[in-house]
C-alpha cells in the first residue's frame, strides 16, 4: 500500500494530485536553493550568515536527494525493475548530483577536486526536466531541428575565429 502510493507520487506523478504537485513544487524549490547555494559558495567573501546558511542547506538538500533517490529505486521494480532504473539518464542524473557531497564526507580532498565536486552539484539543475513537461517540448525542438543548429553553431564558430583573427 505504501509503496503504491510512494510510486504515484514519485513515478506516475498525476499533476492533478495536490500533493503531487506540492511535492514536485518542493523538490524544484530545492533544486534552485541548492544552485544558489553552490554559486554562493564561489564568492570568498560571502557573510557569515550565508555560510552559516550554506553549512546547513547543503546536507539537507542533499539528504532530501538522497531520500527521493532511494525511495525511487525502492519503487523502481512496479515498472521496469530496479537495474534498469539505476541505469537510466535521470537516476544516473540524480546519483551524480548527490555523489560528490558523500565523496567529500568520506574521502579527504584537496581544494581543487572540493571545487570540481561543487561544480558537479550542479548537476541538480537537470533533474528540473523531471518536474516540467516544458522541457519536454524543448527537447522534442532540438532532436526535430538538429541539424539546422549543428550548421548554425558551425556558422557561428567560423564567424568568431575569423573576427578573432581580424583582430
Amino acid at each position: 500500500m505504501l509503496k503504491d502510493y510512494i510510486y504515484g507520487l514519485l513515478v506516475l506523478g498525476d499533476k492533478r494530485n495536490r500533493v503531487v504537485r506540492i511535492t514536485d513544487n518542493a523538490l524544484i524549490a530545492l533544486i534552485v536553493i541548492s544552485t544558489a547555494v553552490v554559486i554562493g559558495d564561489t564568492f570568498s567573501g560571502a557573510p557569515a550568515w550565508y555560510r552559516s546558511f550554506s553549512a546547513i542547506a547543503e546536507p539537507v538538500i542533499t539528504i532530501t536527494f538522497t531520500a527521493e533517490y532511494l525511495l525511487r529505486l525502492w519503487v523502481a521494480n512496479k515498472d521496469k525493475g530496479r537495474l534498469r532504473f539505476v541505469f537510466s539518464p535521470m537516476a544516473i542524473v540524480d546519483l551524480v548530483a548527490i555523489l560528490p557531497f558523500y565523496l567529500g564526507l568520506i574521502f579527504p580532498v584537496s581544494i581543487t577536486a572540493l571545487r570540481v565536486l561543487r561544480v558537479l552539484r550542479l548537476v541538480r539543475l537537470l533533474r528540473i526536466g523531471r518536474y516540467t513537461k516544458a522541457l519536454d517540448v524543448v527537447a522534442y525542438v532540438l532532436r526535430q531541428k538538429l541539424s539546422q543548429l549543428v550548421a548554425s553553431f558551425a556558422v557561428i564558430g567560423l564567424l568568431l575565429i575569423v573576427a578573432s583573427t581580424l583582430m
